[in-house]
């Protein structure tokens, strides 16, 4: 099944070179915290559970869950901090700053795969079976 989904593609901090897919009908939590589907867990800026995404209205949502560092987002070449609680929607090619970390929205382009083999990165890391942490250690997501 093709469905609309984004990835973040890591430029900075200690997930560098990271991409993660977001599938679309998911809420996926983003902080320093184990226990968040993505986790950044060794930048110290971010917050254990500093934000979301999520998929509503037929478009990805952030939403910083007061942090104590704040979100930032760069939409058109424009910078601004997102308020607590109130969600923004997700450009492609925004750059979305938390911590030290900063992410790229991308359109995720559809595998030619059947579903039944690894298709993302994280997949074939793990060895496609679900595993999730990743090369180094951190929490990743998995439909």
């Amino acid at each position: 099944m093709l469905g609309f989904e984004i990835e973040l593609h890591f430029t900075s901090g200690p997930r560098l070179g990271n991409v993660i897919k977001v599938p679309n009908g998911k809420m996926i939590s983003i902080g320093r915290s184990r226990k968040n589907d993505i986790c950044i867990l060794q930048d110290e800026m971010v917050s254990r559970s500093h934000g979301q995404i999520r998929y509503k209205d037929r478009r990805f949502w952030l939403t910083d869950l007061g942090s104590i560092n704040g979100t930032f987002i760069r939409q058109k070449g424009v910078q601004r901090a997102l308020t607590k609680e109130a969600p923004v929607q997700l450009e492609l090619r925004d750059e979305v700053e938390m911590g030290n970390s900063i992410f790229v929205v991308e359109l995720a382009h559809p595998s030619p795969l059947d579903g039944s083999e690894a298709t993302t990165p994280q997949e074939k890391m793990a060895g496609g079976d679900g595993s999730s942490h990743d090369q180094f250690g951190q929490e990743q997501y998995s439909p």
